[in-house]
């Protein structure tokens, strides 16, 4: 369902709605789940059992992966808030007018999970989620501000619920600008954005949720979209090296006809679940990939030439251990740098 026409900040034409449906509240079982990373509950982890979840989408460099349930990636259960609040988008401003008439549609509501399990000082880590499709026939990049959640009466609450570089859209780049977040025509990703140490009586005053301002323009033809890789991903229960904890891998195969680099050792996990809620953030390394320490890593390591293979690792599941939740989609982030 297509909502309101946002208003406009420039004199060139943009139809911006946010789709979706009303708000809703709903929370997990608060008794269910694990204390593995320092949370309040205090029951013994049960792990998700092993499975090889099949690869839904490889738009750009997000590799999507999702697993039937009962199949799942991290615990069994974890204890979690959600909630769905109306999300509004003040001003979109277009810094580019050769853009032309992009349409952008986002959701009307964004999706917010208060972790009740993992390290708590405080609070808790808060993740916002939405979606946002490019229906123009052309490509653009955007640049969000932060949102902010507020309360029934308008007074805001949590102040910057921010993105980083490793997440969004396809990662597009040029020699000398290797994290820029663009959305092809066509193509739908996840926004999503997160905080720390959000209280569970703040989260639970949070009615709306609103972003300032979010910047769309167009890059010169010099920038590049990220090469589209095959990948597979298994969750090995056990996990490698005998740790006693799950494994996350991820192998690409490059069918591209060219060379491909990796921009670094770590990439950028989102783990959600059937609903969209984001759930939790992890890696996956290089060097667990290929059972080195990070110190031994040379730079033919991370040089995929055309038919070679290439495995990243999460040895002792993040997601699992350190910061604990139940998954059944993750996206992986493979970020890379320009080849000449």
């Amino acid at each position: 369902m297509k909502g309101i026409l946002l208003p406009q900040a420039t004199v060139f034409a943009i139809s911006i709605f946010l789709v979706g449906c009303g708000p809703s509240d709903s929370s997990e079982d608060s008794n269910a789940g694990t204390n593995a990373g320092g949370g309040s509950n205090t029951q013994t982890a049960a792990y998700c059992e092993e499975n090889y979840p099949a690869m839904t989408s490889n738009l750009g460099n997000v590799y999507v992966f999702d697993a039937e349930p009962p199949a799942c990636f991290g615990l069994v259960q974890s204890p979690a808030l959600r909630k769905e609040v109306p999300f509004t988008i003040s001003t979109i401003d277009i810094r580019d007018g050769s853009i032309g008439d992009p349409e952008l549609s986002v959701d009307s509501t964004v999706k917010l999970l208060l972790r009740q399990s993992g390290f708590n000082f405080g609070g808790y880590e808060l993740y916002a989620s939405i979606t946002m499709t490019n229906n123009s026939s052309d490509y653009y990049c955007y640049r969000p501000d932060d949102i902010e959640l507020k309360n029934a009466s308008g007074g805001v609450v949590v102040e910057r619920v921010g993105s980083t570089s490793r997440s969004g859209g396809a990662l597009f780049h040029s020699s000398v600008d290797t994290t820029f977040r663009c959305l092809p025509s066509g193509q739908t990703h996840y926004y999503i954005a997160s905080s720390s140490l959000v209280s569970e009586s703040t989260f639970n005053s949070v009615a709306s949720a609103t972003m300032s301002e979010l910047r769309l323009d167009k890059e010169s033809a010099n920038y590049r979209q990220a090469p589209v890789l095959n990948a597979e991903m298994t969750w090995l229960n056990p996990g490698k090296r005998g740790l006693g904890y799950p494994t996350l891998e991820v192998t690409w195969t490059n069918t591209t006809g060219e060379t491909v680099e990796l921009d670094d050792d770590t990439h950028n996990v989102w783990l959600m679940d059937e609903d969209g809620y984001a759930v939790s953030r992890t890696y996956v390394r290089l060097d667990e990939g290929l059972n080195i320490d990070d110190t031994e890593l040379q730079p033919d390591d991370y040089v995929v030439l055309n038919g070679d293979t290439v495995t990243l690792s999460d040895d002792a599941a993040d997601n699992a251990v350190v910061t604990p939740s139940s998954a059944t989609r993750a996206l992986i982030y493979l970020d890379w740098i320009w080849v000449e």
